[in-house]
């Protein structure tokens, strides 16, 4: 089938128009979002380029990167900072290919962890971890609550 100049005319803008509306609030709904930040330490030195999954009891995980300084900002979406509100369970993994320089403790682990917070509309304090082998690494043990790092 061959589109004439006429169809093309009415054809292009519609696309343009429902492209469009995608951007700008045509799509899914977004639930509400906390503000979440902190840093990440190990043997009291900051982690670099580990990865941080917070995942909602319900709903869509939220993902950072931790920069050079240990710090975090968590994202929802490419550009979109936050995470979905309420319990949320927190976990760390290495980039893909890369080791890292320490093994994550299993309770942080993304299969084992039960390592909860709370994130509560708009800013949050900064939910601080520290990723020291400590006791609550070992299996069978109890798990410690997050550490909160000044």
């Amino acid at each position: 089938m061959r589109l004439s100049n006429d169809s093309l005319r009415v054809a292009l803008p519609v696309c343009l128009m429902a492209s469009l509306a995608g951007c700008f609030g045509g799509g899914a709904e977004r639930p509400e979002l906390g503000y979440v930040s902190g840093k990440v330490i190990h043997d009291g030195k900051p982690v670099e380029n580990i990865t941080i999954v917070m995942k909602p009891d319900v709903g869509r995980a939220a993902m950072a990167v931790t920069n050079s300084s240990g710090r975090y900002d968590m994202e929802y979406t490419l550009g979109e900072k936050g995470t979905k509100t309420g319990p949320t369970t927190v976990s760390f993994e290495w980039p893909l290919g890369f080791s890292g320089p320490f093994g994550i403790p299993k309770k942080f682990q993304q299969t084992y962890s039960n390592e909860k917070i709370d994130v509560k509309p708009g800013s949050n304090p900064d939910f601080d971890f520290d990723l020291s082998a400590d006791e609550s690494a070992k299996p069978g043990a109890t798990p410690k609550k997050p550490v909160i790092v000044d």
